[in-house]
């Protein structure tokens, strides 16, 4: 008896193994990626009409989010860029279009995480026209090499700072062009979707002896001409 218990109990598993039609391989939990990055999502499957619907959730599955829809895929693969998110509760799902029962979605959570993050100036400094300023930002999973640019009217048009910056950090000459809306942004060289931009604005403010329209101010007269 115990012999036919344990044979029938194999013979469930190798049913509920067959029944399975889709399996992701990658990312299948564990992973680290980095916004912008092209990653391949690979799955193996049998018995299934070859149009796909991919989506990702950010949320441990409760909300997901459209990558390809109804798209026509043999070779049981496709290049994900991946999004420009922070999230370590992250799911990949692919599913059959044509019968959404045959599914799956990765085992474990993926991690993903911004490729450059601005550190300062990151919204709310004070930084006067013509002084040096430290800008800073953490880069992970980029080239290592910068263009950086800054905007006065809260991201509307950029005018470049430096171009090929080689480092996490550049000592910026601040020009005399007061605003309290401007912006940073950094930029992978190579891969320009990869970038980031300071959280919130921060002012530039006139040099010593300018007006906020970058005009020396004239002195004012205490006594007869």
């Amino acid at each position: 008896m115990k012999r036919l218990i344990l044979s029938l109990s194999a013979l469930f598993m190798s049913l509920g193994l067959m029944s399975q039609s889709v399996t992701i391989t990658q990312p299948n939990g564990g992973q680290l990626l980095y916004g912008c990055q092209t990653y391949t999502i690979k799955w193996n499957c049998t018995g299934v009409s070859n149009y796909w619907d991919i989506a990702y959730s950010l949320d441990g599955g409760t909300i997901w989010s459209s990558v390809a829809s109804n798209l026509n895929i043999t070779n049981k693969q496709y290049d994900w860029t991946v999004p420009m998110i922070n999230s370590s509760t992250v799911y990949v799902r692919v599913r059959d279009h044509n019968d959404t029962t045959k599914q799956d979605r990765s085992d474990n959570y993926i991690t993903l995480q911004l490729p450059i993050n601005i550190t300062s100036p990151n919204g709310g400094e004070v930084w006067q026209g013509l002084s040096s300023q430290l800008i800073t930002w953490t880069p992970v999973g980029t080239s290592g090499v910068f263009n950086i640019s800054y905007s006065v009217n809260n991201g509307t048009s950029w005018t470049a700072i430096a171009s090929n910056v080689a480092a996490n950090n550049y000592t910026w000459s601040v020009p005399n062009n007061p605003s309290t809306t401007s912006l940073i942004q950094v930029k992978d060289a190579t891969t320009a979707c990869q970038l980031d931009v300071s959280n919130a604005v921060f002012e530039i403010s006139p040099a010593t002896g300018y007006s906020a329209h970058s005009s020396p101010l004239i002195p004012r007269q205490t006594g007869p001409p």
